[in-house]
């Protein structure tokens, strides 16, 4: 109960136009994926809240849906093991530090992930065992420094290059010699 009150009371709108928890997503097409995802997922768990489309006054420019929220979430469902980059939160019951562990590792994914805690014993096992290519500790898994190596693991990555970092700086960069007399 907490938690569906909690994601009905995050603000929707244009971080350009003030302060929001979330703005838009980025186009048409992953709105109609975030939005296809929540379809899936009120097949396949209980659905708690959320998931719609926002329209009228403040939301005539971009793509706003608000988050939604499923439990009853088993590793085998598609809303679990799928990267859907949009806000749909999963919820699975876990019993314990090793299952919790072994179901978040159980992907083809492992772009980002965090852990809240107090404890820092769990905190550096699970930057140790979790297969993730971010690791956040009492952090959101969104928001990277630029000169921090950025990029996942497994299907999750493209196994070039991590962005940012030196390596993608060293990327994006186009490196001229340049002599001058005088």
């Amino acid at each position: 109960d907490k938690l569906v009150a909690r994601v009905k009371a995050l603000t929707i709108g244009n971080g350009l136009e003030g302060n929001f928890d979330l703005g838009p997503l980025a186009t048409r097409k992953q709105l109609d994926n975030v939005l296809s995802y929540v379809a899936i997922g009120k097949q396949e768990a209980t659905h708690l809240c959320g998931g719609d489309t926002l329209t009228g006054p403040g939301f005539e420019h971009g793509y706003y849906v608000t988050p939604a929220l499923f439990t009853d979430v088993t590793q085998q469902m598609r809303i679990a093991r799928e990267e859907i980059f949009g806000p749909v939160i999963a919820i699975i019951e876990v019993d314990g530090y090793e299952d919790a562990i072994a179901k978040a590792n159980d992907t083809e994914y492992g772009l980002s992930a965090a852990i809240a805690t107090t404890d820092a014993r769990y905190a550096h096992r699970f930057a140790r065992d979790i297969q993730a290519g971010t690791v956040k500790i009492n952090r959101t898994t969104t928001g990277n420094l630029i000169n921090a190596p950025f990029g996942g693991l497994k299907a999750s990555s493209t196994s070039t290059f991590r962005e940012s970092g030196r390596v993608g700086l060293e990327f994006y960069t186009q490196i001229k010699t340049i002599y001058r007399a005088g």
